[in-house]
């Protein structure tokens, strides 16, 4: 039989139970606590920190002044102008709407919304600006203008906890007077830099212009402008003032300031009379030919210094928003783009010049070493002519050139070798950009190495199937013109900095000094070159211009280049490039200049076209630079 055993329980007691839940208490709210501090201040440090700064500072940014450009006799072509910032303490308005309605009568509806004066469409800037009202690209009127612009205010003054919120950038001294005797609760002004360039349309292309990025800070675009865009804009600073729990500024509170760095200013090799000259002259010369437009590049060959250069059309880079149209997007204008170094073109006869070089230095012909010019020419299934389909018997190297004959070039090509032709197109550095400090610079256009027949060889010797830009083939003649050796363009030669770090004035000078690229061609060949190129201009068939601009009497060394325009697989016969590159005097050029016009309609040769605008341009050069007549 089996014996049951009980065990007696104790009595349940609330006191007991009492006692060991405040024993789990006391044990794990201490260590709920350590676990939350820990995270608050081991794991989450950084954020909560971040978090008490913005509580208890108003941060609010210094902007850097940018530095000028200025031409290399000393005047200002890009510089800055007083201009205030309008903003607004939100919780100092108690009248929203009297405000908006009286900031959009006095700065117009433009300021506000970001367009251009005059402009109906609002171009999406930097991303930022393209407002979703407008359906399908929709231009809006005047009453849609005002709206918008209320609309934009009212929603920037309804932010009660913000304590400085940005109205309008760039405002006018005139502008802000008006703003001033409002004696608007809420709204006032910040001293800041505008953009002006004193010149006007000047050297434009050279400058580029001042816009806005997506974080709708100014950046530059085009030319020096966006080149040196970091030079320019200097370091932003910063000022930092201590508020109260409401979020206004303590009186007496901790402050924080780190001064910004300005911008450097840049001198460029540029001279101001020049480059006004190439500019009236280019935009009578476009005018008067009928052509689409025009470029001229004015260089020192021993150095590579630009010293003017000049397009037309042009613009005024101070109101570079008055060409945008309904366009948004700056790269799609075509009148920003800097036709001197962002259009590769087929330059035609002028790459003459490269040929010759190639089989002098080589070795392959000698300056009387005769072409027996017959007939058109066979290649490759093509035939080849010369440009008049006249043709002249026995010629020697320089008759080649003053005829700009196109089979004895070719002539020249076959004869040396596609290897030996190849080796120079690397040189003179074909197909490359310069490096030339002006951002938007295009490479040239050249095939392949292992894409090149027999008829590429052909027609490359007389400039047809390779493209170039106008800076290259200046930067060709000037390594010419320096006895063979390739200087590097360039447009800056000095770079100033006025430093104010730590409260100590101090300037810096950086001087940018003249790049060698590299010898291309012998002093020899180079010089049996020159004068090649100078019995183009007394002997070729524009002889009679030369004359009649009393430009014979000094030494003028030079090529032509009429080029058809390629068009869907073909050449348009009806529309030509022009292009007259030369330089003077011919023992020690001081300057190469180089002209090229699109689609003129007086003529399709540069003979009749580019070779008289050239010379107009170089009569004025030769005094500028003391050349003093040959005979």
């Amino acid at each position: 039989m089996k014996i049951k055993k009980y065990v007696m329980r104790k009595p349940f007691s609330f006191a007991n139970w009492r006692f060991s839940f405040l024993k789990a208490v006391f044990t794990l709210v201490p260590l709920l606590i350590f676990f939350k501090l820990f995270y608050l201040q081991i794991l989450n440090h950084a954020h909560y920190q971040i978090l008490a700064e913005n509580q208890h500072w108003l941060r609010r940014e210094i902007p850097a002044v940018r530095g000028e450009i200025l031409s290399s006799d000393g005047f200002k072509l890009a510089t800055n102008e007083e201009a205030y910032l309008l903003f607004a303490v939100p919780p100092e308005i108690e009248n929203k709407d009297d405000v908006v309605k009286q900031l959009v009568e006095t700065l117009g509806p433009e300021e506000i919304l970001g367009t251009a004066k005059d402009e109906k469409c609002l171009p999406a800037q930097a991303g930022k600006m393209k407002n979703e009202k407008l359906e399908d690209g929709k231009c809006v009127d005047d009453a849609d203008s005002l709206k918008l612009a209320s609309e934009k205010l009212v929603d920037q003054l309804s932010q009660p906890d913000r304590y400085w919120v940005p109205l309008a950038h760039k405002v006018s001294i005139k502008t802000r007077d008006q703003i001033a005797q409002l004696n608007l609760p809420g709204i006032y002004f910040e001293s800041q830099e505008k953009r002006v360039y004193p010149e006007g349309s000047l050297a434009a292309h050279l400058l580029g212009f001042v816009g806005k990025n997506d974080a709708g800070e100014d950046r530059g675009y085009f030319g020096l402008e966006g080149y040196y865009n970091g030079d320019l804009s200097g370091q932003k600073g910063f000022a930092a003032l201590e508020r109260d729990a409401s979020g206004k500024p303590i009186p007496i509170g901790g402050t924080q300031i780190i001064n910004p760095e300005n911008g450097r200013t840049l001198v460029l090799t540029v001279n101001r009379e020049v480059q006004y000259l190439l500019e009236k002259k280019l935009a009578q010369g476009v005018k008067k030919y009928g052509a689409a437009d025009g470029t001229a590049i004015l260089l020192e060959p021993e150095t590579g210094k630009i010293l003017a250069l000049a397009n037309y059309p042009t613009f005024e880079p101070e109101n570079w928003t008055d060409y945008l149209g309904k366009e948004s997007d700056v790269a799609k204008i075509d009148i920003f783009r800097d036709i001197a170094i962002a259009s590769a073109y087929e330059p035609g006869s002028v790459l003459k010049s490269v040929t010759m070089s190639a089989a002098l230095e080589g070795g392959t012909v000698r300056p009387e070493t005769i072409y027996n010019d017959r007939g058109p020419m066979q290649v490759g299934g093509y035939l080849i002519k010369t440009w008049d389909n006249k043709y002249h018997g026995e010629i020697d190297m320089a008759q080649i050139l003053q005829l700009s004959n196109n089979t004895g070039a070719s002539w020249i090509a076959q004869k040396m070798g596609f290897s030996q032709y190849w080796r120079f197109v690397e040189k003179f550095g074909l197909g490359e950009k310069t490096g030339i400090d002006l951002e938007g610079e295009a490479q040239g256009i050249v095939k392949p190495h292992d894409e090149w027949r027999e008829i590429d060889l052909a027609t490359a010797a007389f400039g047809q199937g390779i493209a170039v830009t106008p800076i290259r083939l200046a930067t060709i003649f000037a390594t010419i013109a320096n006895n063979g050796v390739m200087m590097k363009p360039y447009l800056v030669e000095e770079i100033r900095q006025e430093s104010s770090k730590f409260k100590v004035q101090s300037s810096k000078l950086i001087k940018l000094k003249p790049q060698e690229i590299g010898r291309v061609i012998s002093k020899e060949t180079a010089k049996t070159l020159k004068e090649m190129l100078q019995s183009v201009i007394e002997k070729g068939e524009f002889k009679w211009f030369v004359k009649n601009a009393g430009m014979d009497k000094f030494a003028l060394a030079g090529k032509t280049g009429t080029a058809q325009i390629p068009v869907g697989g073909s050449y348009d016969p009806h529309k030509t490039e022009v292009t007259f590159v030369g330089f003077a005097p011919i023992k020690t050029p001081k300057f190469v200049l180089l002209l090229k016009m699109s689609k003129p309609t007086a003529s399709t040769y540069s003979a009749e076209t580019a070779v008289p605008l050239w010379l107009e341009m170089a009569k004025e050069l030769v005094i500028h630079f003391n050349i003093t007549p040959t005979h």
